[in-house]
């Protein structure tokens, strides 16, 4: 349920634009893979806890055409909290104050905390999803994405979202190329779904993102 008034921004990247290199995989040193600073506004009233969700929606799967890759869940930030800061992730206790009551779920590499976009090509969208619940959610030391889809979303008052993107998009990429290596391109993405379909292309999700 969407509200106008409750909003999620972030002061490093616009809604719809590129995620810089810092939050992916792709950073260098300490400067990698450092969970996005997140701000929101308009908190609905009566809001007990808030709860995150990010996940690459354009991510592939075998079995089906897409399948979200879910990077970050986040649950129990207390409303009188305004965002998280760059590089929030397991580090809660460190903070301390409101901050030490949230708790991080499992990601889809079975991680707790956040962890970096490297999609194996360019384009992927990132949705950043923000839910206001009128309670805090008891769920243990362990939890996966699917409580933000569960009976627990029960308890959802409002939500709220951002998108981004990773690198450049394949169509402005492919639009750039000369003629000829336009036409190699798109043979290439033919061959590549005709096989794919006909099964005579399988893909393991952990060996397309290149990731243990």
């Amino acid at each position: 349920m969407a509200n106008e008034n409750f909003r999620l921004v972030s002061p490093d990247f616009d809604n719809g634009g590129r995620l810089p290199r810092k939050y992916t995989a792709d950073g260098q040193g300490a400067l990698k893979e450092l969970s996005p600073p997140l701000e929101w506004y308009g908190v609905p009233y009566g809001t007990k806890s808030l709860a995150l969700l990010v996940q690459d929606i354009d991510a592939p799967k075998p079995s089906s055409p897409l399948v979200p890759w879910v990077h970050w869940v986040v649950i129990n930030i207390p409303p009188s909290l305004k965002g998280l800061p760059a590089g929030f992730s397991r580090m809660e206790q460190v903070l301390g104050g409101d901050y030490a009551v949230i708790q991080e779920g499992v990601n889809d590499w079975k991680m707790h905390g956040y962890r970096g976009p490297k999609p194996p090509t360019h384009g992927h969208r990132y949705q950043f999803m923000l839910y206001a619940l009128n309670d805090w959610l008891d769920l243990g030391k362990k939890y996966p994405k699917s409580i933000l889809v569960s009976p627990q979303m029960l308890h959802l008052l409002w939500s709220a979202e951002i998108h981004t993107v990773s690198k450049v998009n394949d169509m402005a990429y492919r639009l750039a190329l000369p003629m000829e290596l336009a036409r190699i391109h798109d043979a290439f993405h033919v061959l590549m779904l005709t096989n794919y379909e006909a099964g005579m292309l399988t893909v393991d999700r952990k060996t397309l993102y290149g990731r243990p």
